[in-house]
């Protein structure tokens, strides 16, 4: 059995790598392969039990020592040394970024890099200090891996990188209407309300403040309809948007959750997906909301292997009044739900599919050197 050591920096629920990989991890052959973590932050909601049911370990680095180099160095070179790692699986950008070089003495074979944003950061000072702490990737990656291509050329230049899109299980995320009276009943929500959702971190790059403004827009435009804005996260502006939404006087009209651990079930409460972010490395909510067969609004710097039949591209620069038009006339039209599933296979972009690429990634020889 090959045992591969992740670093992704957290084992949180709220970190969507970690869903990338857990979902990953859920479908792997165990019997040939298995994940261990190491980590530099730990929080209370996270996967730990269920790595540790699936038969992995968890390693976690004192919180005192994140930010120093010459321990994070230290930790990562005893953990190699006690379990004989032969594969490391780096997921950028983490602390751990800068302590790949020495791993030629630790004897692993593989270092594969794996890029999940096309951006180091959403802001320029942080995205230049965390490229320079990265520079370390291009010396000791022996495969480097893209959610996207977008997210390949942001993040490794010229270098040469193979593209695995992320997976989602088809069965869990497939509409059931049986979730969507279930949850419309929970967050008392009309079967004739139209509901606009949004999943995703409460935070600048996802831009739901400029969501709650075309929300406001479509209830000045579509008077004739019920409306309801459901959104669906954690993060630093949660306050900010519930301001903005007592600003405008729409309280009534918006559901504002903490993130759900049963997340398909409120995609079948909705009737249309909203995804406005400012970039995305691949945008795994957009194909979440696909397969529960909803049409998914989203803007123009999504990348394009996110971008099926029943979604509609729209650009940031274009006024709030122009995607609320765009969203009304969506409204007007059924959608088949049930066709979600199939869309997402032919992409192959189900779980299956993708794990099976990652089995042979595991066991391939050097790529990208």
């Amino acid at each position: 059995m090959l045992r591969i050591l992740h670093l992704p920096g957290t084992v949180s629920l709220k970190n969507g790598r970690m869903h990338v990989i857990m979902n990953i991890y859920r479908k792997i052959d165990k019997s040939k392969f298995q994940f261990d973590f190491l980590v530099t932050d730990m929080e209370e909601e996270s996967f730990i039990d269920e790595i540790h049911s699936l038969g992995g370990k968890v390693y976690t680095v004192h919180k005192n020592q994140r930010n120093n180099f010459f321990l994070l160095f230290r930790k990562l070179q005893n953990v190699l040394k006690q379990n004989n790692y032969q594969i490391i699986h780096y997921h950028a950008t983490s602390q751990w970024g800068t302590v790949l070089l020495g791993l030629k003495k630790a004897n692993v074979k593989q270092v594969i890099i794996h890029s999940h944003a096309t951006v180091y950061s959403d802001s320029i000072i942080k995205s230049i200090r965390n490229g320079i702490l990265s520079l370390p990737i291009f010396f000791s990656g022996t495969k480097f891996i893209a959610v996207t291509y977008e997210a390949g050329k942001g993040v490794f230049f010229r270098k040469k990188f193979k593209i695995i899109p992320n997976s989602i299980d088809t069965e869990k995320f497939k509409y059931n209407e049986q979730n969507r009276q279930l949850v419309r009943q929970r967050l008392d929500i009309n079967n004739n309300d139209i509901v606009l959702g949004n999943v995703g971190r409460y935070s600048k790059q996802k831009n739901q403040l400029w969501l709650i403004e075309i929300f406001y827009s479509i209830l000045n435009m579509d008077n004739n309809k019920s409306w309801i804005l459901l959104l669906i996260g954690q993060g630093k502006l949660k306050k900010q948007l519930v301001d903005k939404i007592s600003q405008l006087g729409i309280e009534d009209k918006v559901v504002l959750l903490n993130t759900q651990s049963d997340i398909e079930q409120y995609y079948a409460a909705m009737d249309i997906f909203c995804f406005p972010s400012t970039y995305e490395g691949f945008g795994m909510a957009a194909i979440e909301a696909q397969s529960n067969g909803l049409p998914v609004v989203l803007s123009d710097v999504i990348p394009d292997a996110v971008k099926f039949e029943n979604s509609f591209e729209m650009s940031l620069s274009d006024s709030e009044k122009i995607w609320a038009k765009k969203i009304i006339a969506i409204s007007r039209h059924t959608i088949k739900r049930s066709n979600g599933n199939f869309l997402i296979k032919k992409a192959h972009m189900d779980s299956d599919s993708v794990v099976r690429e990652w089995e042979k990634i595991y066991t391939m020889g050097n790529y990208g050197k």
